[in-house]
């Protein structure tokens, strides 16, 4: 039947669809078969090609032949396709140019769906293989073409036949040109045919050109934008600049690159890349408001025929791109900003009219882009990519989202719903609802007016725009912010409840902030239009669910509103009755007050309905008790009482409490995460004070009921009972002795299997037996300290009724010491602000309830002297921290520290490590220990105890090195225990993962740390002897007690660390018993410890073992710890800018030292000015850097240092360098690069520095050992030695 219809309706037609179509000869298109004419009318369709130019002979290149119908309305029956040559007047040549046999077309399905084709003319023609059915519609076809063995330009025709039966003979396509051959007559040449220049490469950014690019990571034809440039001249006049851009439509367009000293567009200097009528060109303009304005030479200074580094300059636009190369040289004619100096690049691509570029527009993706930094177009090295934000929009935006969509929209929810339905909830005298909305109004009002302020600072006043509807948007900004202003003030002004204008004033004041929300939500989905604002696409459609959702909810409230109204419509009999009993109860009670009475008349009827028994009966009630910070309230003896979450504390919970040892009431609990290493084996070790002799004091099991597998120890009349069930029945082992209420206690349970043991202060242990045959335990639920959730369901299995009444100091279970406070979540940002001394919980709890402190009140009390202060140690003991100089139990003790001593309470903090020692670190101690354990140093990444740590601790007498780099810890044990009360030399080093130990004589002991990251950052500060607060290091840790006893050395990476001069903190370090500690150095000497014994580095001028005799030198002796330093600016320029000139006289003992050293900055840096003359492994060494690369001069043919004397002279003059002996030359050399002074600023250093292995970043361990006179600088005469500042120098023997 259907079939019948379709042929009935073609007959109606009077035409034929099914045509054939074939061609005479090859260069015919023409039609067979019907008797009707080709039509005259414009053909209703077109061929389009993706390329208006092609390589012939590319086996990649293929053009992209579409047949479509114009506008879709008609569709294609039948079809003929070919490619004809033409020559340079658009008339064809040939027909079905190129390779004979070669299958030329081939189709590309188009929404997955093809047609029926062959190929004719020896495969270069392509037709409709039959009748193409009325069902498949088809309105494009699609085509790729190869142009193998073609020369010259081409067209692509075809005949057309449509679904009527209406056919076109030869429809042309628009030419195509053959790059590098023929081309047409200008008038034929499209906008984008020629010429073809090349493309800009990015695979040499940074290195032989810098670059910028949009987006990051993109190379051409994939950027957005992308801009290069490099200076052709060492004088910085002249430039080669590349630039490109996408571009949308095929009529005249261009780019813009503007360098601006800001990332705003206006008056600044620009480079046009405009494409118009067929050409390209490069113009020079200053841009303005939101256009340009060329110059009155705009093409002065620019080169668009020049050819370099093998690529031609010009312009052009193909394939959707705008693309320049030029050269742009200074010109005296060209008033604008110089090409020097440093600026941002702002780059933007548009339409071009009459060949000028159109004003940019404010909408996303139409605002020029602006580079983050700044950039110099002397620098290649520079590879850029993203582009600069614009922050105070970006907080404009956020500061409106946060008023409109939250604040005001819960602000008005409030108001509209929950009015009717809390009409007398009160909070401190107000109405729920009103301080909901109040406080709500208030955030919005604040928000609102920084976000005004902000963006008129940014757009520098009222900023029109030119087109809609982002026109729209300051305008109803505006409006918006005078309701916002406005509003506030009504509801100041509004009369009383009760006078006869109040409905009116809340009509208007309801109607200001209705008008003001409906407003500020369209003009943010404006605002996020804008490109200023750089809002993601998925942005918008989040605020557009949001508000969605907003309209939800509102239509949720109102279905609710309407049931509720209609409910208390029909419960009229109810009302009356519950007014009457109201009225009854006001009679018997009348202190309470009216409100009173109508909430307590309710509870009082659905307990007792009887007049009289309500009248003879008072009920506490939960009413009058606000509860804050989410407590709960509950009846007690007869009482309201506040249950206070977590961190709360006070009868209303409304103070804040940091639980760090927590004091238990018998009605609450502490809870942990699960215990998932009991399985096999479970030990605990706890420590508390009970107030009562009965309570459960620790409970975990496999179900909440206590079914099953369970542990639990607790109080039952004075004695601790441990019980633990496997699975088929409990172990019950209970203490030999009591507890002591009031004291503190300890008690260690242990369990393995099916057999436990129980120890109470000593005593024990007691052994008992779990029956039946199980011996694993598995346990589920979370950890309960002090009591349960609800006992009253577990009593039966752990026989406890109550909670535990008391204190408690520690837990530590398996070996993991637990932390009681809060366990909360820290982002990354938040990690790194966080000080050492922040009130931030980062404990071990999860949940808990009426949790007290036991050390709230110890500080109370006590007095520090001389600036110290009050820290708790546990819940009744406390200790003064003392700042440097001052110690003992009050700070009254004072003293001068050399080798410190620490007494487990001591702490000293450095800078930390830093980003410095990422792949490689390394420290050396000299410790005497009087303590077992301590932590006797820590640097940690956070204060999370999470993420990178370094420390070093000991642990049973045994010295431990601990790091982890993000992914586990590695824990490297000396092979021995050291002794305490001796000196001891500790090395620890790692190099990524692996870790060294070394302890006095041992040998070393290596580890590796977990995972694969390699490298350590360390932000946080670093701390000897201890910790300030042991709650917040690495839990891997596991330690938390401070180091006892002395540390007189740290070396930190080669360098000595002055322990007490650079502290940047201190408290309760003491002087150690050590002769240093005695100033045993007269006249300023240094004392140097070295374990129990001393020595003194002696000023300059003094000698001996303490310095006591004068010395006058002529001849400087060098033991490798000593120097001399020059700090004259006079002597200093000797040696800097063009030419150097050093001579001495050496006498040298040693295959290592430095002799000479002046540099710009110490330690010294990668690429710092220095110049230094030393000894490296017996060789003679003149070294510099004038800032381009160092200079390596040295002799070892020879030795020098065998103790003889020698006449050493190092000359440099720029980049050469010589080196003589004894007057003969006998080494030169130059240093790289085209830099001639050197720079410096430092001291002159002569037989060594302080820390110089540090100071010279390892280039030299140690000073000069030897003897020194005869020091001349540039021909000058020798320094003399005694007008020098320096240490350790004494006079040579001999001399």
């Amino acid at each position: 039947m259907k079939a019948l219809l379709k042929v009935l309706f073609l007959i109606s037609l009077g035409v034929t669809t099914s045509l054939s179509l074939s061609c005479c000869t090859c260069d015919d298109l023409d039609v067979s078969g019907t008797s009707a004419e080709p039509q005259i009318l414009p053909c209703p369709f077109i061929i389009k090609v993706n390329k208006f130019a092609y390589e012939t002979d590319n086996p990649k290149e293929y053009l992209s032949v579409t047949l479509e119908s114009r506008g879709g309305g008609k569709y294609i029956s039948n079809f003929m396709l070919q490619a004809v040559s033409i020559d340079s007047k658009g008339h064809v040549k040939e027909a079905n140019p190129g390779e004979n046999g070669f299958q030329a077309f081939t189709q590309v399905p188009v929404d997955g769906l093809t047609v029926n084709t062959v190929s004719d003319c020896e495969g270069k023609v392509v037709k409709s293989d039959s009748n193409l059915k009325f069902d498949s519609k088809a309105t494009k076809i699609q085509f790729s073409f190869a142009p193998r063995r073609i020369q010259g330009p081409i067209k692509f025709r075809a005949t057309f036949v449509d679904d009527q039966g209406n056919y076109w003979l030869r429809e042309e396509s628009e030419p195509i040109i053959q790059i590098g051959g023929p081309t047409l007559e200008p008038s034929l040449v499209r906008q984008n045919a020629l010429p073809i220049i090349d493309p800009i490469h990015t695979d040499k950014c940074g290195i032989e050109k810098g670059c910028y690019r949009v987006p990051e990571g993109c190379w051409e034809p994939y950027c957005d934008f992308i801009a290069t440039w490099r200076p052709l001249s060492r004088l910085g006049v002249e430039y080669m600049i590349e630039m490109s851009a996408r571009v949308d439509g095929i009529t005249d367009r261009h780019v813009s690159l503007a360098l601006s000293d800001d990332i705003r567009w206006g008056d600044d200097r620009v480079f046009e890349c405009v494409h118009e009528s067929g050409l390209t060109k490069i113009y020079q303009a200053r841009s303005i408001d939101h256009s340009t304005e060329r110059f009155r030479n705009p093409q002065d200074g620019i080169d668009e025929t020049c050819e370099l580094y093998g690529l031609k300059c010009g312009g052009m636009f193909l394939d959707g791109r705008v693309r320049c190369r030029f050269v742009v040289k200074s010109s005296r004619n060209i008033n604008s900003l110089p090409l020097s100096g440093s600026y941002h690049m702002l780059m933007y691509s548009g339409p071009a009219e009459n060949g000028l570029t159109a004003p940019h527009r404010y909408g996303y993706g139409e605002y020029p882009v602006a580079s983050p930094d700044m950039v110099s177009l002397a620098d290649i090295s520079i590879n850029m990519e993203g582009y600069a934000r614009y922050p105070l929009v970006k907080a404009h935006g956020i500061l409106m989202i946060l008023a409109w969509c939250f604040f005001g929209t819960v602000g008005l929810l409030m108001t509209k719903y929950y009015k009717p339905m809390w009409p007398n909830k009160r909070f401190y005298g107000q109405r729920y609802w009103f301080v909901a909305h109040f406080n709500c109004m208030a955030w919005l009002f604040i928000f609102v007016l920084i976000a005004f302020i902000l963006i008129f600072v940014e757009a520098g006043g009222y900023s029109k725009v030119d087109y809609f509807p982002l026109d729209a948007h300051p305008i109803l900004g505006i409006i918006i912010f005078c309701c916002v202003i406005i509003n506030p003030i009504i509801a100041l002004l509004r009369p009383a409840d009760d006078h006869e204008c109040r409905p009116c004033v809340n009509w208007v004041h309801w109607a200001f902030g209705t008008v003001a929300w409906c407003l500020a939500i369209p003009n943010m989905f404006i605002g996020m239009s804008f490109g200023k604002a750089h809002v993601p696409w998925w942005a918008t459609w989040i605020l557009f669910i949001y508000i969605l959702f907003h309209i939800i909810v509102e239509i949720t409230l109102e279905i609710h509103q309407c049931c509720t109204h209609k409910k208390n419509k029909g419960s009229s009999l109810k009302t009356a009755v519950h007014t009457e009993n109201t009225h009854l109860s006001m009679k018997v009670d009348q202190r309470l007050t009216d409100d009173n009475n109508e909430r307590n008349s309710v509870q009082t009827n659905e307990i007792f309905s009887h007049p009289l028994m309500s009248s003879l009966v008072e009920f506490p009630s939960c009413e009058e008790r606000v509860c804050k910070n989410f407590a709960k309230c509950s009846i007690q003896d007869s009482r309201a009482k506040c249950y206070c979450p977590l961190g709360y504390t006070g009868k209303l919970c409304d103070r804040v409490g940091d639980i760090k040892y927590p004091k238990f009431t018998g009605d609450g609990f502490l809870a942990f995460p699960a215990v998932t290493s009991g399985y096999m084996e479970f030990e605990l070790l706890i420590k508390f004070k009970p107030s009562s002799d009965s309570g459960l004091l620790l409970f975990i099991s496999e179900q909440p009921d206590a079914k099953g597998d369970f542990i639990s120890l607790g109080l039952i009349n004075g004695f601790v009972e441990f019980r633990f069930d496997c699975g088929s029945g409990p172990a019950i082992i209970r203490s030999p002795i009591q507890v002591k209420i009031g004291q503190w206690n300890q008690v260690k349970a242990r369990r393995k299997e099916k057999q436990g043991w129980l120890w109470l202060n000593g005593y024990g242990p007691v052994s008992g037996l779990s029956q039946g045959v199980y011996s694993r335990i598995k346990v589920r639920t979370d950890l309960y300290l002090g009591g349960y959730p609800s006992i009253s369901s577990i009593q039966h299995r752990v026989n406890e009724r109550s909670g535990f009444v008391g204190c408690v100091q520690s837990l530590v279970i398996n070996q993991q010491q637990y932390n009681f406070r809060k366990s909360v979540h820290i982002t990354n940002e938040e990690m790194e602000t966080r000080s050492v001394s922040g009130d931030v919980d980062l404990g071990d709890s999860i949940d808990g309830w009426n949790i007290g402190d036991c050390s709230e009140n110890v500080c109370d009390s006590v007095v520090c002297q001389n600036g110290g202060s009050c820290k708790v140690i546990s819940p009744d003991q406390f200790v003064c921290l003392c700042p440097m100089g001052f110690y003992g139990p009050n700070c009254i003790q004072t003293g001068k520290v050399k080798v410190a001593e620490f007494r487990g309470q001591s702490v000293l903090q450095y800078e930390g490590l830093g980003r410095n020692s990422l792949s490689y670190t390394e420290l050396e101690m000299v410790i005497k220990p009087t303590a077992a354990e301590g932590v006797i140093l820590y640097n940690g990444y956070t204060n999370n105890r999470q993420g990178d740590y370094l420390s070093i601790l000991m642990r049973q007498r045994y010295v431990e090195f601990q790091f982890d780099l993000g992914t586990g810890p590695a824990v490297i044990r000396s092979s021995k225990p050291v002794s305490l009360n001796t000196w001891h030399k500790i090395k620890v080093s790692r190099t990524g993962l692996q870790g060294v130990v070394e302890v006095d004589d041992q040998g070393p002991i290596q580890g590796l740390s977990k995972g694969a990251y390699t490298q350590l950052t360390l932000l946080q500060p670093l701390f000897i002897g201890g910790h300030p607060d042991f709650d917040i290091i690495s839990k891997h840790v596991n330690l938390s007690v401070s180091f006892q006893g002395c540390i007189q050395k740290l070396i930190v990476n080669g360098r000595l660390i002055h322990l007490v001069e650079e502290a940047m903190h201190s408290y309760n370090v003491e002087p150690c018993s050590h002769p240093c500690n005695t100033r045993p150095c007269w006249n300023s000497g240094v004392c140097v410890p070295n374990m129990e014994e001393y020595s003194c580095t002696c000023s300059l001028g003094f000698t001996d073992t303490h310095c006591q005799k004068n010395l006058t030198i002529s001849a400087a002796k060098f033991t490798g710890s000593g120097f001399l330093s020059y700090d004259n600016e006079y002597i200093m320029k000797r040696e800097s800018g063009r030419q150097s000139d050093i001579e001495m006289k050496i006498q040298g003992h040693s295959l290592d030292g430095l002799l000479f050293w002046i540099s710009s900055s110490f330690p010294i840096r990668e690429e710092g000015d220095f110049l230094t003359v030393g000894f490296q492994k017996g060789l003679l060494l003149f070294h510099y850097n004038l800032g381009c690369g160092r200079a390596y001069i040295s002799y070892n043919k020879t030795r020098v240092s065998d103790g003889k004397w020698y006449t050493i002279k190092a000359q440099r003059n720029k980049q050469h360098g010589t080196l003589t002996i004894d007057g003969t030359l006998v080494s030169e050399g130059r240093s790289p690069g085209a830099c001639t002074m050197l720079n410096v600023n430092g001291p002159v250093y002569i037989g060594g520095m302080p820390d110089v292995s540090y100071n010279t970043r390892g280039m030299y361990k140690t000073g000069f050992v030897g003897c020194v006179q005869d020091v001349a600088l540039a021909n000058y005469s020798p320094l003399k030695l005694t007008e020098s500042e320096g240490q350790g120098v004494s006079q040579c023997q001999g001399n």
